[in-house]
């Protein structure tokens, strides 16, 4: 595909921009956008809008409405993420890997002033956090996460451009970073948590880079956020798609599965579910071809730190008003209670 052009700001975007971005991207042929409107959905941690479109005449596939995401001027991306890498993502690597995506409209580069992602939008079941996951939607997950790691098994190299786990890059080695990030974000979490789990952390200190080192072996293409959210239910429930990927990874597919999990699920519900979804994502590795690992039972657990080192990196970030503390709160205790009872503190390295 041909260089992106740099997007105009949302508000700047025409009828013609539109009909020449669905051109560009294939999802329309012949028919052109005539008008549209712009319906502000609401504010995650992204800037989100909705672009409803009209047509000069009917055409099959052609999109009724786009998602159009912007950063936040007061939250801006995580460390690591970036509109332009979640671009590029869709333009080369959803084509080639065999699961649900929302269809790329435009993106823009790396250096452009303004930065807009817009994608169609795709009707799924609204996730809701506090009962998790229901019925059937983890096997659909865990079947989809298993299908994209065993596309991209073995394959890492063709992917260099993503970042891989673990592997901090800038003047702050991972160890250093974790430390400053959960100094400042200790009292928070000391207040939301248990004393076991604010012992694994200060026990974490100076050991986060080696104990994550396996999680960077038989690397694979990571989601980096996989939860019910970014993961959910198309609306007919016959499938999930795959959404928001500004913080792709490379690493070992039990950080996605392990995500998912930790945090689709209310921690009961969890402790009930966790191993079975653990070994179906196993069985379907091993139909796929994957060579077996040793215990996959082990690499979950081990990917359970990295949910720790996650919280600790954005919890000092956090806005703490009412509701989102309530969220926090919910986060929080998910993590900690996952980790403190996979014993995830024998596994510090």
């Amino acid at each position: 595909m041909p260089a992106l052009e740099r997007l105009p700001a949302l508000e700047s975007i025409d009828a013609a921009w539109l009909t020449a971005a669905l051109r560009k991207s294939g999802l329309v042929v012949r028919a052109r956008v005539s008008s549209h409107e712009l319906e502000h959905v609401e504010l995650f941690s992204t800037d989100i809008w909705r672009i409803r479109l009209t047509y000069d005449a009917v055409e099959a596939g052609a999109p009724m409405a786009l998602i159009a995401k912007l950063v936040k001027p007061d939250r801006p991306l995580r460390e690591g993420e970036s509109f332009a890498a979640e671009a590029r993502f869709y333009r080369e690597v959803a084509p080639l890997t065999p699961v649900r995506f929302a269809r790329y409209v435009a993106g823009s580069a790396e250096d452009d002033p303004v930065q807009l992602l817009i994608l169609e939008e795709v009707a799924v079941r609204h996730f809701a956090w506090t009962p998790g996951a229901v019925d059937g939607h983890g096997e659909l997950a865990v079947d989809a996460l298993a299908a994209m790691h065993a596309r991209w098994w073995g394959r890492a190299e063709q992917l260099a451009w993503i970042p891989v786990v673990g592997v901090e890059k800038g003047s702050h080695t991972l160890d250093e970073r974790f430390v400053e990030r959960w100094r400042a974000g200790e009292a928070v979490i000391r207040e939301l948590t248990s004393d076991a789990f604010c012992e694994l952390i200060e026990a974490m200190v100076g050991r986060v880079q080696t104990s994550l080192a396996p999680l960077r072996e038989t690397p694979t293409l990571l989601h980096g956020d996989a939860h019910g959210e970014n993961m959910p239910l198309l609306e007919d429930g016959s499938d999930i798609v795959l959404l928001d990927w500004p913080g792709a990874r490379l690493g070992l597919g039990a950080c996605d599965l392990a995500a998912f999990v930790i945090m689709s699920y209310p921690p009961a519900t969890r402790a009930e579910v966790e191993r079975g979804l653990v070994e179906r994502y196993a069985a379907a590795l091993d139909a796929a071809g994957v060579p077996p690992r040793s215990d996959p039972w082990l690499d979950y657990r081990r990917a359970a730190l990295q949910r720790v080192v996650a919280l600790v990196e954005f919890t000092p970030n956090w806005p703490l008003d009412r509701v989102a503390r309530r969220g926090l709160r919910m986060v929080v205790e998910r993590i900690a209670t996952a980790a403190v009872e996979l014993r995830t503190i024998e596994l510090l390295a």
